[in-house]
């Protein structure tokens, strides 16, 4: 038991509470920071560092493997039989006269040189619609696995469900060339199991980023760990282009053995790294074990016990907030789904440009993300740390992500055939979007972090639901004619959903934590149980050094703070 000085309203001593721990003890200068009873973080790398460096790797593994069929497509469909075959049947809801302003960019010109020199035709005559299929499937898995997941995290362990989600995605996606050469079919079906393996990430890192990392750092961390998603995609479209060409690889074939085996690695490292909780880490410090103990140890269930815990599913669907949180995070899916997978066929198709500058142009966005994603999250925190509230905080980030990139993408929409522009403004609309991972996308811990992985799994469950319709939707609207009209209803429509969807989650959203979190304990109850599980490191020896009697009182006659479980 740890004994404390502290203020009583009769007394004249220090403002503050002073530790009584001695000076050379581990937990000593970790406990106590002024009146806030706030715990002072740990100098120095830590457990939950390397835990937010494997799991941004693990991100980037896993939107290599998710976004490498967008890149392969590219290469795998013969493009000059699919425009004979539209020449020859030219039927379908898009098949009106084009309209009188300059739908498709270079009409009527020459193309450019290089574009003649590099041509990207592959064995599949594939049309837009089964391309949207195929681009879609992987979400239907994707979507089925969202709420299984994050039950599994809280259950089975969130470190497990993580990394072996990546690890059989990857095995699988080394088998995509095998399925894509026997027949479309298996194609698809490969990449729907796919996306039942990939479904679990999210629910599991949630779960593990709500035990491991404290709201003052919740920002940094969260959005360093998420970034991996755009490190991922940006470096898988930069080297697409290099390994389509390596012949000797089977062209497009690479793509898939290279993002599935740097998965196998990664899930090497992550297997003997990475642990479910503090408790469970052999390495962890003791101060840093406190500091994370003291906001997340449940009353009433020991932070090591494997008891599980029940998702109070009443509760939580009668919760307001929730909906919000379901709404803004499909539309920001969305606009974000449609960007990812169809950007390539956008530059390829409207733009003309060949695959080597089609990657570079839609690596650039991604990239740009990630810098201002992590410069948000520092100012996040820094307001948070500073008293501003976490609901503002929330919102306000997530209005920079969500309001300024529609105003773009309805820039993008009207902008025709100049390259410059197009390009400009679809990194800004990439780019600023990367504010929502210090809004709504770190919102779950924030409601209920006992139970962030299935909130995660339930609201992704629904907003994975647009990386289904999405590039489905953009394949009915296109169907064999991109013309600039028929894109330009692409982008509004995603605009739309992004100004929708955050109106929504800035009326009826919230960061208070809900009484449906319980058996997590609040703030102040965590704290006294960080001081208790000091005191037993401690056994007895506090007392005597700090001079106490042995019924708990101190001898020069100051009032004794008491931390009970």
């Amino acid at each position: 038991m740890v004994w404390l000085l502290s203020k009583d309203s009769s007394s004249s001593g220090d403002e503050n509470e002073r530790c009584l721990l001695d000076e050379n003890h581990p937990y000593y200068g970790a406990l106590v920071d002024g009146k806030r009873m706030d715990v002072k973080r740990p100098n120095g790398w830590g457990a939950r560092h390397s835990l937010a460096v494997l799991g941004c790797l693990g991100f980037f593994v896993s939107f290599s493997l998710r976004v490498n069929m967008s890149m392969a497509i590219v290469a795998m469909v013969n493009h000059t039989a699919l425009a004979e075959l539209s020449h020859q049947h030219p039927g379908g809801p898009n098949a009106s006269a084009p309209p009188p302003d300059v739908d498709i960019c270079h009409q009527g010109k020459a193309a450019p040189k290089e574009e003649v020199v590099i041509t990207e035709d592959g064995p599949f005559v594939w049309t837009e619609m089964m391309q949207g299929v195929i681009l879609s499937s992987y979400f239907v898995g994707y979507t089925v696995s969202q709420i299984p997941g994050g039950r599994l995290a809280e259950r089975v362990g969130a470190a497990r469900t993580f990394g072996g989600g990546i690890f059989l995605t990857a095995l699988l996606n080394l088998l995509t060339p095998v399925c894509t050469h026997w027949r479309v079919e298996a194609l698809i079906f490969i990449r729907a199991l796919q996306g039942v393996a990939s479904g679990v990430t999210c629910p599991a890192i949630h779960f593990m980023l709500s035990r491991w990392v404290p709201p003052p750092e919740r920002s940094r961390i969260s959005t360093f760990v998420y970034i991996g998603k755009q490190l991922g995609t940006a470096m898988t479209i930069l080297a697409s282009g290099p390994l389509a060409g390596w012949r000797w690889a089977g062209g497009w074939q690479s793509i898939f053995y290279v993002t599935g085996g740097v998965g196998v690695l990664w899930y090497m490292c992550w297997l003997f790294l990475i642990y479910d909780t503090p408790a469970q880490h052999p390495r962890i410090s003791a101060r840093e074990r406190l500091y994370i103990d003291t906001y997340f140890k449940p009353h009433a269930v020991p932070a090591d016990s494997e008891k599980p815990v029940g998702f109070p599913w009443k509760q939580a669907l009668m919760s307001r907030p929730l909906y919000a949180l379901i709404v803004v995070h499909f539309c920001q899916n969305w606009g974000d789904y449609m960007i990812m997978t169809e950007l390539p066929t956008y530059i390829r198709t409207v733009l003309h440009y060949p695959l080597s500058m089609n990657a570079f142009y839609s690596a650039i966005p991604q990239l740009v993300k990630v810098v201002f994603a992590l410069t948000v999250s520092f100012m996040s925190d820094g307001l948070v740390n500073s008293g501003l509230g976490l609901s503002a905080n929330r919102k306000l980030w997530n209005s920079v992500g969500m309001y300024i990139p529609a105003l773009m993408m309805v820039g993008v929409s009207y902008t025709g055939c100049h390259d410059i522009a197009v390009i400009s403004l679809m990194v800004g609309t990439v780019g600023f979007n990367g504010a929502i991972f210090s809004g709504y996308n770190i919102n779950h811990m924030d409601l209920a972090p006992n139970f962030a992985g299935t909130l995660m799994g339930l609201t992704n469950c629904v907003a994975t639901l647009a990386g289904v319709l999405a590039p489905f939707a953009t394949g009915y609207v296109i169907n064999g004619h991109p013309t600039l009209e028929n894109w330009r209803t692409v982008f509004m429509t995603a605009a739309g959903f992004f100004v929708f969807g955050n109106t929504v989650f800035c009326v009826f959203g919230t960061a208070k934590q809900q009484k449906w979190n319980e058996p997590l304990a609040m703030y102040e109850n965590n704290l006294g149980l960080a001081y208790s599980e000091a005191g037993a490191a401690e056994k007895g020896q506090g007392k005597k050094d700090a001079g106490m009697t042995g019924d708990g009182t101190k001898k020069d006659g100051w009032p004794l703070k008491k931390a009970v479980l």
